[in-house]
């Protein structure tokens, strides 16, 4: 077994308390209604929040941010795994909506990156090395495969980009620098920048294992920075090889402030007992 994508193979509710709801979400589910014309007539019966809502009405009775949503705090892509929180009740909502909007809503996500070098197309520029690191040092380790000096490199650094849709579709994102003011064709870029820190990374298998933190998230944001690294997610379809394989991404760690009584709810996915 992969111990550090441990298979959730089916959603299980990890935590309950003061308005909070925090569910262990499977590989390849959704979180809500996509928007299609069939989901929507069919109620997206196998989404996360219909899953959720069929054991807890409440959450589902909150006027959440879309629609079929209900107390749904934040999404994970759905080939993403890992948590997902809910808010049971309108306060605990608006509290912890709040708590994002001012930052204080830290995700940590485990990442297994391949080096390629090859960067992310759309991209300006459309590779980079993580901020304070030497380029082509940086290009030359990941051409060679050193995992350990990728690592080294890699660890307590981070990467910041504006983002805009990109390619058919608009099925992914591309990446610019936050202080550039890229020009041409295509859709607009996001006002904001938005940040991944890396704490920590080591070499795992044949690849890097990045400990990444998001205190705001973007679509595909740890997708996204990895691939402009040179570092694409193994098992992503969407901004990697292609090969079959569960994507190596879990959202295994949430911490924000309680909305009731004060303090820190923090729940960690690897103290639980998620196996089959």
């Amino acid at each position: 077994m992969d111990v550090a994508f441990k298979p959730i193979p089916e959603p299980r509710i990890v935590f309950e308390g003061g308005g909070i709801i925090v569910v262990a979400k499977p590989a390849g589910m959704h979180c809500a209604p996509t928007g299609s014309p069939e989901g929507d007539a069919a109620g997206d019966p196998s989404t996360l929040c219909a899953w959720l809502f069929g054991l807890r009405p409440t959450a589902a009775a909150i006027r959440g941010r879309g629609k079929g949503e209900g107390g749904l705090l934040h999404r994970l892509d759905a080939p993403t795994s890992g948590l997902v929180a809910f808010a049971s009740d309108e306060d605990a909502f608006a509290a912890v909506i709040a708590a994002a909007g001012a930052g204080k809503f830290v995700k940590r996500y485990r990442a297994l990156g391949v080096p390629v070098g090859s960067g992310l197309l759309g991209s300006k520029p459309e590779s980079i090395a993580p901020a304070g690191v030497d380029a082509s040092t940086w290009s030359r380790c990941l051409r060679g495969s050193d995992l350990r000096r990728i690592s080294d490199m890699l660890s307590g650094t981070a990467v910041e980009s504006r983002f805009r849709p990109y390619g058919p579709g608009a099925a992914r994102v591309a990446c610019s620098s936050p202080d550039s003011t890229p020009s041409g064709g295509g859709k607009a870029w996001t006002r904001d920048a938005y940040r991944s820190d890396i704490a920590e990374a080591r070499p795992y298998k044949d690849g890097v294992l990045a400990e990444i933190e998001l205190s705001r998230g973007f679509r595909h944001q740890v997708r996204a920075h990895m691939a402009w690294l040179g570092l694409p997610l193994e098992g992503d379809r969407t901004y990697g090889d292609g090969e079959p394989g569960e994507l190596r991404l879990r959202a295994y760690r949430l911490s924000f402030p309680a909305p009731r009584g004060g303090g820190t709810i923090v729940v960690d996915l690897d103290d639980n007992d998620i196996g089959a």
